[in-house]
């Protein structure tokens, strides 16, 4: 009796020590201690080598290789094998190597019988990529235990090898409505025999077949993949309510109507937290004062009829295919604030606007050129501080104002009814006449063109009296009909032009007029004796 009792509670416990081993240990990150570089050392906790699965509402936005570097650490020496990294929005990048194994930390090499070592392995076998994922380095999944992986739509650039090797990866999806180009399929070789890449209906046909794709037994077109939606506001619902629960899975929405402010919160949230990368709102009218700051987005087309672009509308955003209105009166308080991407790295504000806004552009270091309309008016303070409070050594722009006179500077905000110190904050430029003509002057490294007879206007007003350079340009004529159509002065001489593209100063830049794809800024182009401005 006394040995059945024994082996009934061996059984016992060796079954309640199976049942042990099979439970899964899923940490959820929500914050970062402020101690320490990056905050994750801490928050991965003593325990790190015994979570199985990861999941980051947020992440650190520093010292990203040393980040992924602590994750491979767990994949290697612990027992992580999962993370869910899809509500990180800023993180763009994947770092080369991320989760390629450790010579130093990795797992000891195995070897075969005839002497060759093994590669060591990483043991992740799954990872959600945040949706704004734009760049996977070089290697940087290589040699794992990856088994499916979704790649984000805004993800244009896949680095070499950044899948190489992967044995056990089965399934790979791209999501939206673009052709990867065939130098991203370099990222995949030594795939699971029989791989499959799952693709948006209508796409397949672009990589079968092609070497370039040759990892992967077969091509499948999945409908989930992208999906549009198209939504008429009328106020009798919001918008919340008429998605109906799709807001994660959608792609392109087209919005027509008036946005409320429950309506833009639920569609920026929709942008941050789901797939939505293509939106047009040329129909729509805004009704909310705040905008889809904080969101990255591959397209984005503005209402047609938009009187003033709202405040801080794009702040800390990236649009890769930015259409603004046609018209508008007026740039609000930090509209662009931080916004990184203008196509070209330029922007024209049409003829028409009369006011740009306290901080409209501060810290846009992303432009390069800029083109103030003949009715800008008004300049509130700082709405022009591309490098405002910062040492931006690099920061080169040029400034074409069309206009004889420079625009009206206030240091007052109209929004709060108030001054500005100028201790801090002094002029459009945020440039106080304390550095006026000083090597640390904030338009140090500027431009400034206006129109021909114009310079000693601005040379004697003051804030624009710091640019070091001043230009006069034909190609700005000074009146709301804008830059110049036909210009003839800015050739070297009526004899010796010539058919090319001249810079605004005169010079010959190449005689072949099909070099402008080699081209930022603003030039001139003639062509068969005659001359027009060019934005490249």
């Amino acid at each position: 009796m006394k040995k059945t009792l024994t082996l009934v509670m061996l059984f016992a416990m060796t079954t309640a020590t199976s049942l042990f081993a099979q439970e899964k240990k899923i940490k959820v990150i929500n914050n970062f201690p402020t101690v320490g570089d990056t905050g994750l050392d801490m928050a991965l906790g003593a325990d790190r080598y015994t979570i199985d699965s990861l999941v980051f509402t947020k992440f650190p936005d520093i010292n990203m290789e040393e980040c992924f570097s602590l994750l491979r650490d767990c994949c290697e020496k612990g027992r992580l094998t999962g993370i869910d990294m899809r509500c990180c929005r800023y993180i763009s990048e994947i770092p080369s190597n991320a989760f390629a194994p450790s010579v130093i930390n990795g797992k000891p090499r195995k070897t075969e019988s005839d002497g060759e070592k093994i590669p060591a392995r990483t043991n992740l076998r799954y990872i959600t990529l945040p949706a704004n994922i734009e760049k996977i380095g070089d290697y940087a999944f290589a040699h794992t235990n990856l088994e499916a992986i979704t790649i984000p739509s805004l993800t244009k650039v896949i680095g070499n090898g950044a899948f190489a090797d992967c044995a056990y990866l089965k399934n790979v999806a791209f999501i939206g409505n673009k052709v990867k180009s065939d130098e991203t399929g370099s990222g995949f070789f030594g795939l699971a025999d029989g791989a499959v890449l799952y693709v948006a209906e209508g796409l397949a046909d672009s990589y079968r077949g092609k070497e370039s794709w040759s990892a992967f037994g077969n091509v499948k077109e999945d409908a989930s993949l992208y999906k549009m939606i198209d939504i008429t506001l009328d106020g009798s619902r919001t918008l919340e309510e008429m998605m109906e629960g799709q807001n994660l899975f959608v792609d392109s929405m087209k919005l027509s109507g008036p946005i409320t402010e429950d309506d833009m919160t639920y569609m920026r949230n929709t942008i941050r937290e789901g797939r939505l990368k293509c939106l047009d709102l040329s129909d729509c009218t805004i009704e909310s004062l705040h905008g889809i700051y904080g969101s990255r987005l591959d397209y984005l087309q503005l209402p047609k009829r938009m009187m003033k672009i709202t405040n801080g509308l794009l702040s800390r955003a990236r649009v890769h295919n930015l259409t603004l209105p046609e018209s508008y009166e007026e740039i609000g308080i930090r509209a662009f604030e931080s916004y990184d991407w203008f196509a070209d790295s330029t922007i024209v504000i049409p003829e028409g606007c009369c006011k740009l806004d306290y901080q409209a552009f501060v810290f846009c270091t992303s432009i390069k050129k800029m083109v103030l309309p003949s009715t800008l008016e008004v300049l509130e303070p700082s709405s022009l501080g591309f490098s405002l409070w910062h040492e931006w050594e690099g920061l080169a722009i040029d400034i074409y104002v069309n206009r004889m006179y420079p625009p009206v500077s206030t240091q007052r905000c109209e929004y709060w009814d108030g001054e500005i110190d100028p201790a801090s904050e002094y002029g459009p430029f945020g440039c106080g006449e304390y550095y006026k003509g000083k090597a640390s002057c904030l338009t140090r490294n500027m431009r400034l063109f206006v129109p021909v007879g114009a310079k000693k206007n601005y040379e004697n007003a003051e804030h624009w009296d710091h640019f070091l350079t001043i230009i006069e340009t034909p190609l700005l004529t000074g009146t709301p009909s804008g830059i110049a159509e036909a210009v003839t002065s800015v050739r070297p001489s009526a004899s010796s032009a010539t058919d090319g593209i001249y810079t605004v100063d005169g010079r010959l830049v190449s005689s072949d007029t099909a070099a402008k794809g080699r081209l930022r800024g603003l030039y001139v182009v003639r062509e068969n004796g005659m001359a027009r401005k060019v934005v490249f």
